[in-house]
C-alpha cells in the first residue's frame, strides 16, 4: 500500500448517522446469527454504544477503504486504457486487494439491484402501454373536440369560400378575380 497514497479529508467523511444505521444494523445481524432473540425492526443493538473515538474511527476506517479501492480501480483502468471507471474496475480492485468476500457480496448487490430497476422499468414501460391504451391518441382527440366545437365532422372537407378575392397589380390598383 505504500506506493498508493491515501489521504483522509475532512469533507470527505462518511455521515455519522449513516455510519452508526450501518454498524446497527451489522450488529442486529450478528446478534440474530448467534441465536440472540432479536426481533425484525427492534434493535438489540441499540445497546450497544458508540464514543466519539469509535465513530470517528469507523468514520476514517471507510474513506480509507473507499479511497484505496479507487485507487486500485483507477489503476485498473488505466491498464485497459478507459477513463471511465465501471464495475468490473471496482470487483478487480476488490480482488487485487484480497477483499473477496466484499467483492462476492459486492457483485451480489449490483446483480439484485439491476434486477430490481429492470423490473421497476418494466412496470412502467406496461403501466404507460397500458394507459395509452385506455386513452385516446391526444392528437386525435383534440381534433375531435375542435370539430365538434365547429360543428363539422373529422371527415368533412370545409366549403370553398366563393367571395372574390382582391389582387393588387404592381401599378397598385386593385382588380377583383
Amino acid at each position: 500500500m505504500s506506493h498508493l497514497q491515501i489521504e483522509i479529508d475532512e469533507s470527505l467523511r462518511f455521515p455519522t448517522a449513516t455510519l452508526k444505521r450501518i454498524i446497527r444494523r451489522k450488529l442486529d445481524s450478528l446478534l440474530r446469527e448467534e441465536g440472540a432473540n432479536v426481533e425484525e425492526g427492534s434493535s438489540e443493538a441499540k445497546r450497544v454504544q458508540l464514543d466519539r473515538d469509535a465513530q470517528l474511527a469507523f468514520s476514517a476506517a471507510a474513506t480509507v477503504f473507499v479511497s484505496y479501492i479507487t485507487a486500485v480501480a483507477c489503476a485498473v483502468g488505466a491498464e485497459r486504457k478507459r477513463s471511465t471507471l465501471n464495475l468490473v474496475d471496482v470487483l478487480e480492485a476488490l480482488r487485487r486487494t484480497e477483499f473477496e468476500d466484499v467483492r462476492q457480496e459486492v457483485e451480489t448487490f449490483a446483480q439484485n439491484w439491476r434486477a430490481s430497476n429492470d423490473r421497476r422499468k418494466a412496470q412502467v414501460r406496461q403501466s404507460r402501454t397500458e394507459r395509452k391504451r385506455k386513452e385516446p391518441d391526444s392528437a386525435a382527440a383534440a381534433a375531435a373536440a375542435t370539430a365538434i366545437d365547429a360543428g363539422t365532422s373529422l371527415h368533412e372537407q370545409p366549403e370553398e369560400d366563393d367571395t372574390p378575392v382582391a389582387d393588387q397589380d404592381i401599378n397598385g390598383s386593385t382588380d377583383t378575380v
